[in-house]
């Protein structure tokens, strides 16, 4: 193939040179032409290094009409200098805005120093990500930053014609810069997850907290309600309030109070024993009486005071009995006290507790700590009679046992049932409504 006098076009600048290059013959159609222009054409305005296969494009033609022959049984003909101007023309504006915008920005960086045009990059990069709002923004934003086309990578394909000394400096902050910006663009997806997740969260929470609508205060229990009441009564009749151990010896919960042993109350079928001690010594106290011996033993007359708390009988549980129940017992103990003490006594917390309309009876009765005994009634909205409870003057043996002259000292005790009183005031025909915690019946009190 004859050689022509040709010229190397140089992408950046636009400028000739002439050199010794080879005639070339076109041998696709001018569309081919075209195209193949193209793709020369962007891979020399990426460097200013001569592209070896730029003379397809620029073949220098000799003067005089075009010359037509014949390669390989095709027909060919020389491609003219204006035919390459024309072809470089049609090559540029087929380019697309953003292949554009790459090859405008390589461009630039080749005029300047490539560290710096590195440190600028990083510099959008960074400002770049911090401003995404949204995951498609960050994807767009890691595919221009990181991708092929990207000026990190531009400049990484560069770094053969840079000059030996200055490789190593250039890698170091090109890898530096890659880093940097996978760093700041992991942990804005770091954030963008986060924020789903919690949104996330905040959609699919559920409350499964129990709403209680009536946010009532809660009250004592009935029971108690009636013993704080009957303290009330006797407090303001005079008497004060004593307290004793639920857990007692043989002699304070019998013997004192004039039960000798062999007495029926004694009998394993009535009080419970604990295992302690030697065998029927210590027990769970059947009435708050011990209370009063204790009371007697320690304090010099005159007494006056109410003993109300739990006790403990085998019983089984019925409409009037229970195993667990509570009692209140009083006990006066002062110069010149009579039976007429007594009745009055009883007469006036009745109608305390219960009402002016209420009136009480005191019929006779046994028990081993009184003498004479009785039982009191009391009256009802109908005019029948119940019964409350157990009363008499104290026993000269019980006051003997507690160190107390029968013939200085004189005086009187009662007891009687919290649970009955409750029934009673209540109008409730059984008692162990009050041990069921029924929530239902307990909020009527």
């Amino acid at each position: 193939m004859p050689t022509v006098a040709g010229r190397w076009y140089h992408g950046t600048s636009g400028a000739a040179s002439a050199l010794p290059v080879p005639a070339v013959a076109i041998v696709a159609p001018p569309i081919a032409i075209v195209a193949s222009a193209a793709m020369s054409t962007r891979r020399v305005l990426m460097s200013e290094t001569p592209c070896p296969r730029l003379p397809v494009l620029s073949a220098a033609v000799a003067t005089g009409p075009p010359r037509l022959g014949c390669r390989h049984g095709r027909k060919v003909r020389e491609v003219r200098q204006e035919d390459i101007c024309t072809l470089t023309k049609i090559t540029r504006r087929r380019m697309s805005s953003e292949e554009g915008r790459i090859v405008r920005e390589n461009v630039r960086m080749t005029d300047t120093d490539p560290l710096s045009t590195t440190a600028t990059i990083v510099a959008d990069g960074l400002a770049r990500i911090s401003s995404v709002g949204t995951h498609d923004a960050l994807r767009a934003a890691d595919h221009d930053l990181l991708g092929k086309t990207a000026p990190l990578s531009q400049l990484k394909a560069s770094m053969r014609d840079v000059a030996p000394d200055q490789r190593k400096a250039l890698g170091q902050a090109l890898n530096d810069a890659r880093r940097e910006l996978e760093t700041a663009i992991a942990e804005r997806q770091a954030h963008f997850e986060a924020e789903a997740r919690r949104e996330q969260l905040a959609a699919e929470q559920l409350d499964l907290s129990e709403m209680i609508v009536d946010r009532t205060v809660g009250h004592h229990h009935l029971i108690t309600q009636t013993r704080e009441r009957l303290e009330d009564a006797f407090i303001g009749l005079g008497f004060t309030i004593a307290e004793g151990p639920e857990v007692e010896t043989d002699w304070y919960n019998f013997e004192a109070l004039n039960m000798p042993v062999g007495h029926p109350a004694r009998s394993m079928w009535d009080t419970l024993y604990l295992d302690a001690g030697e065998p029927e010594t210590i027990l769970l106290r059947t009435h708050t009486s011990p209370v009063q011996v204790r009371t007697m033993m320690r304090q010099e007359p005159p007494i006056y005071i109410v003993a109300p708390g739990r006790t403990f009988r085998s019983d089984t549980a019925d409409a009037t009995h229970l195993p667990v129940f509570h009692q209140i017992e009083g006990l006066v103990i002062d110069k010149g006290i009579t039976f007429a003490d007594l009745a009055g006594t009883i007469e006036a917390f009745v109608k305390v507790l219960y009402g002016e309309d209420r009136t009480t009876r005191l019929r006779p009765s046994f028990f081993p700590f009184t003498e004479p005994s009785a039982e009191f009634d009391m009256t009802t909205p109908s005019g029948d009679w119940v019964e409350l409870g157990g009363c008499g003057m104290v026993h000269p043996n019980v006051l003997r046992h507690c160190n107390l002259d029968p013939e200085e000292w004189s005086g009187f005790a009662f007891g009687f049932g919290i649970e009955r009183m409750a029934a009673q005031r209540h109008g409730l025909d059984d008692i162990r409504e009050f041990v069921t915690n029924d929530i239902r019946f307990l909020s009527q009190f």
